[in-house]
């Protein structure tokens, strides 16, 4: 692994078994080679969300949400090192830093109209704060997978996320 920061055209040709001349030509420079990855980040992000949400149920779709978002099935190693490489270089890159902000809140507003649309009852605060809450240990939990089977923090996410819903519940219908 050599990072945002390490990459080279030799290591992409290298790992594509393409010469680099073929890369140069088609993509251009190191600097347009790493430009293009960030925008595959972003589009292939925002395909996954939408294909996320768009296949829950009709009901009980925050449960189903959670469910999917913290079962290894749906675990996507590349794109979680990929998210870990933007932001070690957004640290550096404020227009990045900015494009991250964005999608995190993305991210955040797509959880959020479905807590919403199955507690709309809830106050504004509480949802927003649910679907950080989900988020949070969402990334959390990814980011650990890429040791191996966590199990034991998988459960205990599952675990956090259904406490966390049962009380948006509780203060939803009280």
């Amino acid at each position: 692994m050599h990072g945002f920061a390490g990459v080279t055209l030799e290591h992409v040709a290298q790992e594509a078994g393409l010469a680099r001349a073929l890369i140069r030509h088609n993509v251009g420079n190191r600097e347009q080679l790493v430009a293009a990855a960030i925008e595959r980040f972003f589009e292939r992000s925002a395909a996954q969300w939408d294909d996320l949400v768009g296949g829950l149920p009709e009901q009980g779709r925050t449960r189903a949400l959670c469910d999917r978002l913290l079962s290894d099935g749906e675990s996507d190693g590349e794109m979680v090192l990929l998210t870990e490489g933007l932001i070690a270089l957004a640290m550096e890159d404020r227009a990045l830093a900015k494009r991250l902000e964005a999608w995190l809140d993305h991210a955040l507003d797509r959880i959020a109209a479905v807590v919403r649309a199955d507690y709309p009852a809830a106050e504004a605060e509480l949802v927003t704060g649910s679907a950080g809450g989900i988020l949070s240990v969402y990334f959390n939990l990814e980011s650990f997978r890429m040791l191996g089977p966590m199990k034991g923090l998988e459960q205990g996410s599952l675990l956090a996320v259904q406490v966390l819903l049962d009380a948006l519940e509780a203060r939803a219908a009280g």
